[in-house]
């Protein structure tokens, strides 16, 4: 027909634009969207990671202490853990073998910086006060609660086991074919007194972090963003001990990752005549 145009009036392309622009919106929606939750789920395996780490390394050292702390039979829940750290001090292919009255070494009583029995006191007493209980040396080496204060082996004296003999009594601790050479304060028979402390790591959260402070390669960050960090002294129906250890981290717009591990220190079971 003359005079007919063809496309579209203006009604239309406004209808046009506006539903394309609506479609748009949708669209970006959508793919915003998708980005946030990959970006949460990014950060959700990272916060996983970080607190499956900083847990393992924890119960590593836990499982492996020949000497727990902190928590104990008095501070049986606390904020910190320390345990021996398991340092061949002298090289010769045995660790924390052989200590003098102050069991850690640090010239303080208990671990140095740390309320061991939870009395609101820190390093108060004797240096030979290896658990800040007033008494000195009280708990010998001998997989059993000598005291009465829920902790085993916690506080012995330089002859650990009190047999007054080199080593144990009765064993060639050294394997050099002789038995319980030596002064009684030798605890593993080398012929040198009191040269292999037993060293804490320590493990505890400042400004929401969670720390590492290990007597060898100092301090060091295992975890950020720390909600909460728990050590507790559990003892099980036959009086094995075990830390039960908890540790949360959050990132806020749920982000957040709570880990809870039961560990059985092996070398305590050991010298208790107990299995796992």
């Amino acid at each position: 027909m003359k005079g007919e145009r063809s496309g579209l009036t203006l009604v239309e392309l406004t209808i046009s634009v506006t539903v394309m622009g609506l479609i748009g919106s949708v669209i970006a929606g959508l793919l915003f969207t998708g980005l946030d939750a990959y970006r949460s789920g990014v950060a959700q395996v990272e916060l996983q990671r970080e607190a499956a780490y900083a847990m393992n390394r924890m119960v590593q050292y836990t499982r492996n202490a020949r000497f727990v702390f902190v928590p104990n039979g008095r501070r049986d829940d606390a904020d910190v853990l320390a345990v021996s750290a398991g340092i061949d001090t002298d090289g010769d292919g045995r660790l924390d073998e052989d200590s003098h009255k102050d069991l850690t070494g640090d010239e303080l009583a208990g671990v140095a910086g740390i309320d061991d029995d939870g009395d609101g006191l820190i390093d108060e007493g004797s240096k030979e006060d290896d658990d800040e209980d007033g008494k000195n040396n009280e708990d010998v080496v001998n997989g059993i609660d000598d005291d009465g204060d829920g902790s085993i082996d916690e506080d012995p004296d330089e002859d650990w086991n009190k047999d007054g003999k080199g080593g144990i009594r009765g064993f060639d601790d050294d394997d050099d074919g002789q038995i319980d050479e030596g002064d009684a304060k030798d605890e593993d028979e080398d012929g040198t007194k009191n040269e292999d402390p037993a060293e804490p790591i320590i493990f505890y959260v400042e400004d929401g972090t969670l720390m590492e402070n290990h007597p060898v390669y100092d301090v060091n960050v295992l975890a950020h963003n720390v909600a909460e960090f728990r050590a507790q002294y559990i003892l099980g129906a036959e009086g094995e001990p075990h830390i039960e250890i908890t540790l949360a981290l959050s990132r806020g717009k749920g982000i957040e990752i709570t880990l809870n591990r039961q560990v059985h220190m092996e070398n305590l079971l050991q010298r208790q005549g107990m299995s796992l």
